[in-house]
């Protein structure tokens, strides 16, 4: 994983004397912002195990994030579909309670698992894939490495405009910010356009609100 702490040099070559928590902070919200917009931070967990009579598994790699939404969920190589609890209520009826081979899955955010539908009986038991998309907590410090070195340069532009639009700071300068700004939205819009490239597998996706 890589930190929100190492954008630290890059954008004080250009604001000055400004504190490491100040840079990491507007990264951070920055970070989150690029996320939100581009869905671009994806992991994919491929060694999990679906256990015969449980109904959900854990995602792993959520520390320090936050799911935005579930990309698709395959078991022993096979899609399932993406749903919610409410679709369920219409479409089967009892779901809760069936057991067979499952055909759907949902994120239970509370609990940071997914659910899949039917349950497994006792002699299903198989390996899972699961793909999501994450954005850093609020209190996070840490990315993906992949994600930070493909977006390095779009999160130094909007640490950067986040820092000089501060009115009552040192290092304010409104110019400055608002070309930081255009960089950042340009960057933006960009890691948008790459994640729907490069999104070529047709699935189903399930987004969760209030993030």
């Amino acid at each position: 994983m890589a930190e929100l702490k190492e954008l630290y040099q890059d954008v004080r070559l250009r604001v000055g004397d400004v504190p490491l928590p100040a840079v990491v902070r507007a990264a951070r919200s920055r970070a989150r912002m690029l996320c939100r917009e581009s869905y671009a931070w994806v992991v994919t967990e491929d060694k999990l195990s679906l256990r015969a009579d449980r109904q959900s598994f854990e995602l792993f790699s959520v520390s320090g994030g936050e799911v935005l939404r579930m990309e698709g969920v395959d078991l022993a190589g096979v899609p399932l579909e993406a749903s919610s609890e409410d679709q369920l209520d219409a479409r089967m009826p009892g779901w809760r309670t069936a057991s067979g081979q499952p055909q759907f899955y949902f994120y239970e955010h509370n609990e940071q698992t997914v659910r899949v539908v039917p349950y497994p009986r006792q002699d299903i038991v198989r390996t899972i894939t699961a793909r999501y998309s994450l954005r850093p907590s609020r209190t996070s410090t840490i990315l993906g490495d992949a994600f930070f070195d493909e977006y390095y340069e779009i999160l130094v532009a909007g640490t950067l405009a986040e820092l000089l639009g501060q009115k009552a700071s040192a290092w304010f300068d409104r110019a400055g910010a608002d070309m930081q700004e255009s960089i950042y939205q340009y960057g933006v819009i960009d890691a948008r356009s790459r994640r729907e490239r490069n999104n070529t597998k047709k699935t189903r996706t399930t987004v969760y609100g209030g993030l």
